[in-house]
């Protein structure tokens, strides 16, 4: 096994690679490659700082709107369980009224 030191072309990071087809700069992710000799295929890879926000924003008003249907579906059914009780007493009362 021979371990070769190569420069990174994207970076310039001094990099040690070993035997193998394909390795990639372990500081900026640029791919360079091994065919009994090193060449380098140089492969951009940029952060979009703004896609990132927009993608947590999106994400954050996923999981607002998840909990937000949750709570809704709770007071529905609270308001429907309290709907059910008032009409029990109502006939209960009017019942009693009747001497039943």
């Amino acid at each position: 096994m021979t371990i070769e030191s190569i420069t990174c072309p994207q970076c310039g990071a001094k990099i040690e690679i070993a035997d193998t087809n394909v390795y990639f700069c372990q500081y900026c992710g640029c791919k360079l490659r091994d065919s009994n000799k090193i060449t380098i295929e140089n492969v951009n890879r940029y952060v979009d700082e703004a896609k990132l926000e927009e993608l947590r924003l999106q994400e954050e008003r996923i999981k607002n709107y998840k909990r937000e249907s949750i709570e809704w579906s709770f007071a529905k059914t609270g308001l429907a369980m309290l709907g059910i009780l008032v009409a029990f007493t109502i006939f209960a009362k009017f019942m009693s009224i009747l001497g039943f």
